[in-house]
Parts: C-alpha cells; structure tokens; sequence
C-alpha cells in the first residue's frame, strides 16, 4: 500500500514538469521561453562596391576660346601682300616690258589676260599703234577674252597698268593663240602704273 502511495506521487510530480510550454516533446530537456531559435537561412549581407571597379570621375578642362570656322574673305589679298617670291622677272617692275616677236600665218590671234595672282584691283588698258582695244580691264582670276584680227607686217600689243590695286605691284598674265587654237606665246607682267608690257605679232 504504501508503495502504490509513492508511485502515484510520482506521476502527478512529472507530469507537472512535462508542460507544453517549457518541454522538449520526448526528450524531457526543459528549454527557455523566449529564446529565438537558430534560422536555417544565412544571413543577408549588404554587398559594398569593389574599391577597384569604380571609374573616377573625368575632369575635361574649361575651353575659354571660340573657334571661328568662317572664311575670311581678305586673305587672298593678305597673302598677295605677304608673298615675298614674284612668278616675274624684278627687274622690269618700274620698267616696260617687252615680251618679244612672234611670226604667225594666222588671221586673228585670240588673247587672254588675267591676274595671276590674288585679284585684288589690278586695272590695265589694252590697245596696239593704231585702236584702242580695252580701255579699261579689271583683272580676275579667269581669263577674259578678246580677238584681233591681224593686219599684215607687225602688230605691237600694249597692255598698260592703269591701276595697282591694293598691293603693289599690278600682276597680270597674257596669253595669245593662233586661228587654229595654238599657243604663239604666254607672259606675265609685275608692272608699276604707267608702264606696259609689249608684245609684237608679226603676220607673214
């Protein structure tokens, strides 16, 4: 009798230490309420940029002039002043020229005259013993064009600068041909104003 006493004693004793609220189930190993359990998931972690992979910020200098892409229309006239090597002979400049005798069986020569230089004003005035044949001519970059029909013996052409331009000295060139097309003769001038070249066409 008095063991049946102590056992149910006993039972009543662990059945009030095995609680849901502070047991393991089985195992009987009394846990801490309040206690989190462990995660099975790992952490998140917060990736900071690799030191190496981050491109510096490019500096680009400060740009305080403005570049001027439009022509400038004095140039050519600029650079005829500053050309220190003449395309004619010095030493007739302050002079007439003359650009020689030339035999022909043409019946006309055509004449071509230009300023082969930078055009810059350059005046002349054309005309043989007998006619004016240009009074007054502002030379181009193209030629201009005019035809005399020769007469029989000598024909003497004068091309006389009337005019400089804006830089010294008047730059021209002349060019004849014959009735068929073909050169007779090509000359360029450096004339002061007053003086002319001179050519000399002599029909057979």
């Amino acid at each position: 009798m008095l063991l049946l006493v102590f056992m149910v004693s006993g039972m009543f004793a662990q059945g009030e230490f095995l609680n849901k609220s502070n047991s393991l189930s089985g195992t009987g190993i009394k846990t801490a309420s309040g206690i989190a359990k462990p995660s099975v998931f790992a952490p998140k972690t917060t990736a900071t940029p690799s030191a190496s992979k981050s491109k510096p910020i490019e500096e680009k200098p400060l740009q305080f002039t403005q570049e001027n892409n439009f022509a400038d229309a004095g140039q050519p006239v600029l650079t005829k002043l500053n050309k220190k090597e003449n395309n004619y002979n010095p030493m007739f400049v302050n002079k007439d020229m003359d650009f020689g005798k030339y035999n022909t069986k043409s019946e006309y020569v055509r004449i071509c005259y230009r300023d082969y230089s930078a055009p810059d004003g350059d005046v002349v005035r054309i005309y043989t013993k007998d006619m004016m044949l240009v009074p007054t001519a502002i030379l181009s970059i193209e030629c201009d064009y005019m035809k005399l029909t020769l007469l029989k013996g000598e024909n003497t052409i004068n091309f006389e600068a009337l005019s400089e331009g804006s830089s010294y000295p008047n730059t021209g060139e002349l060019q004849i041909y014959d009735d068929k097309g073909a050169i007779i003769t090509s000359n360029r001038w450096g004339l002061e104003t007053g003086h002319k070249g001179i050519v000399t066409i002599y029909k057979e």
